[in-house]
């Protein structure tokens, strides 16, 4: 793609089109995150549009916007129409290339987890959610937890101390009594 220059515009919402091959599925817990956002911290990031109004970047915050009952919002246009392969190409790189990844340990030492979950991140305790690399991520004192269970109850508990253990690096050991 060529050079591209862009420039700021108000729009009227009803003039925004969604574009019919946006790549981007909206989920309910990805629109009620960037509800809270907006409603939070305002209309900070701009749609982006082609100069007929289609939408290249901004599906969901038009939604957004509009069912709060913006009737106009800041756009970002290009200086001149862009070619069908330029609107794909803008449409997939604005959803897909973000420069850089969450410094756990940061979001681990100067955030609660609960202010993390209120401003978005999910709230799974899987190996591969957000929330568990914070964990990971957060410095633990050593803890000595004794449980006493007999061995044969051992077994019903194991996969939720596995769970423990992968999220927080806690290493629990077993020891009949």
């Amino acid at each position: 793609m060529a050079e591209m220059i862009w420039r700021n515009e108000r729009r009227k919402v009803s003039e925004l089109s969604d574009h019919p091959t946006n790549p981007r599925i909206l989920t309910e817990k990805g629109m009620s995150d960037l509800r809270k956002s907006i409603e939070a911290c305002g209309y900070v990031e701009p749609i982006a549009i082609n100069t007929n109004g289609r939408i290249l970047s901004g599906h969901a915050r038009r939604k957004i916007l509009e069912q709060a009952g913006l009737t106009e919002v800041d756009v970002r246009v290009p200086e001149r129409e862009l070619t069908e392969a330029e609107e794909r190409e803008v449409l997939v790189r604005m959803n897909k290339n973000v420069a850089g990844e969450f410094d756990y340990e940061i979001l681990a030492n100067d955030f609660e987890i609960e202010e993390l979950k209120d401003y978005g991140f999910d709230n799974a305790y899987e190996d591969d959610s957000e929330l568990a690399e914070v964990h990971k991520a957060k410095p633990y004192s050593m803890t000595r937890v004794l449980v006493l269970f007999p061995p044969s109850k051992f077994a019903e508990v194991r996969e939720h101390f596995e769970a423990l253990q992968r999220i927080t690096g806690v290493v629990f050991e077993q020891n009949s009594f």
